[in-house]
């Protein structure tokens, strides 16, 4: 039986701030009418319901942020949510976040945020974690020079993965880095997404770092 999701319908009360693409065309015709606004494009890579998104665009109101999420409803709630703080500068894609490269020009995003990606604890699933060399290589690509990428998780070995394969690629350089973002000298510009506040009632350790694109 096919359940009708009534999100499907609800995020046309945003027209023009969220899309849901038919196409690959008609998604890159979304991105570049954002970029072509004057302001800079920041972008979160799997967004949920948006309390990072509208924490951020609340902080920086001259630049544009752009959720990529796949979920109806969070795309929902996440511009229900900037529709209730006067936030206008937010938009939301509902797309493949591995899917990236084919959607921004190069050099054209200031600055890419991955929160809490899903780590595929077992051996047989790691091969679906979002982040690896090619998936870097998108990013590296898609970043203007000494923009920025930012990564926050609670799990450790896939931190460590992450880090690792940064480091390998000389393009990036890390600039900001901690195994506990609590307790460090960072948690002061944090801004907590809905899976950090559950898992800091949990108290699990949040692993935090930025890298930086260099010249080529």
């Amino acid at each position: 039986m096919i359940v009708n999701n009534p999100y499907i319908n609800l995020i046309d009360r945003f027209p023009g701030h969220i899309l849901n693409p038919s196409s690959l065309f008609e998604a890159k015709a979304f991105v570049q009418q954002i970029t072509a606004r004057g302001k800079k494009l920041a972008v979160e890579l799997g967004s949920g319901a948006g309390n990072f998104l509208v924490g951020l665009a609340q902080r920086q109101i001259e630049d544009n942020y752009l959720g990529i999420e796949l979920r109806y409803k969070r795309c929902f709630r996440t511009l229900q949510k900037a529709q209730i703080h006067g936030v206008n500068n937010i938009y939301v894609l509902r797309y493949n976040c591995t899917l990236i490269g084919e959607l921004f020009a190069p050099t054209s995003v200031r600055a890419f945020y991955l929160n809490f990606p899903d780590p595929w604890e077992k051996r047989r699933q790691k091969k679906n974690r979002i982040f690896s060399a090619a998936f870097l290589q998108s990013i590296a690509c898609c970043l203007e020079i000494n923009g920025h990428l930012q990564i926050k998780t609670d799990h450790r070995e896939y931190f460590e993965q992450i880090l690792d394969i940064i480091e390998s690629d000389k393009r990036l350089k890390i600039r900001e880095l901690s195994f506990d973002l609590y307790n460090s000298l960072y948690l002061e510009n944090n801004i907590r997404t809905e899976f950090e506040g559950m898992y800091r009632n949990e108290g699990a350790a949040v692993n935090y770092l930025v890298a930086e694109r260099m010249p080529d």
